[in-house]
């Protein structure tokens, strides 16, 4: 599992123009990507140069990224080996311990001998693909075959966002705590809903259940009012 530390701000500038040089011959377009690399940063007001990165937020940004790390590609399919890659994320796969400490050391040389890159060493590791996070996933073994599930670390965070919304202390409408429990939710499933997150979403479905009930039930504060409220639901 290798990263990259602060990529987008640590691209050479000559090394990628030498990689789209070798596909793009239009010396008007490589000038104006060329200015686009260099044009400079506003940071607090601040003006700074650009000499080496792409502008993060930038529409070109995450492509000139990837015909950078192209490079690599080609490197790891020409020694035949497994890997998947997001950007600056990269899971390479291989059968036992011993490979994977061979590759990783051969990837850091290249990453950072000919691509000028940092590698992330305290994020980087060796381990278990069914373990390991891979742009919030990790693998799972299943009857059916290998699937994959949200990383443990997302449903923690998706868990600690809703605890944090339904914090009864918040003093908001029970309307207002819905609408940005749903704008949260969507977003999240439509993410992570291509995995396998059936019994997480149960249990988180009664969870969250619990705490509006709780959220409600603070709100009413006064033993008449709850009185009413609870009458009138039929109770």
């Amino acid at each position: 599992d290798i990263d990259m530390k602060a990529y987008f701000d640590t691209v050479n500038h000559d090394k990628l123009m030498y990689y789209i040089e070798k596909k793009v011959k239009d010396k008007h377009v490589l000038q104006l990507i060329r200015n686009y690399l260099i044009s400079g940063v506003m940071d607090k007001g601040l003006f700074s140069n650009s000499d080496k990165g792409t502008p993060q937020g930038g529409n070109l940004s995450p492509l000139l990224s990837n015909i950078y790390l192209h490079e690599f590609d080609k490197l790891l399919e020409e020694r035949g080996h497994k890997f998947v890659r997001y950007a600056d994320d990269c899971n390479i796969y291989v059968k036992s311990r011993r490979a994977a400490k061979r590759v990783m050391t051969q990837s850091f040389e290249f990453l950072e001998g000919s691509l000028k890159l940092e590698v992330n060493r305290k994020k980087s590791a060796i381990g278990s693909p069914i373990r390991r996070k891979f742009v919030g996933f990790c693998l799972m073994v299943t009857k059916k075959g290998v699937k994959i599930r949200p990383h443990n670390q997302a449903k923690t965070t998706i868990t600690s966002k809703l605890k944090k919304l339904t914090k009864r202390n918040r003093g908001k409408n029970i309307k207002v705590i819905l609408k940005q429990i749903k704008q949260l939710m969507t977003g999240w499933i439509n993410y992570y809903g291509i995995g396998e997150m059936k019994n997480f979403m149960i249990d988180l479905n009664g969870w969250l259940k619990r705490r509006i009930r709780q959220y409600i039930w603070k709100q009413w504060k006064n033993p008449l009012t709850r009185r009413k409220h609870l009458i009138r639901l039929g109770i």
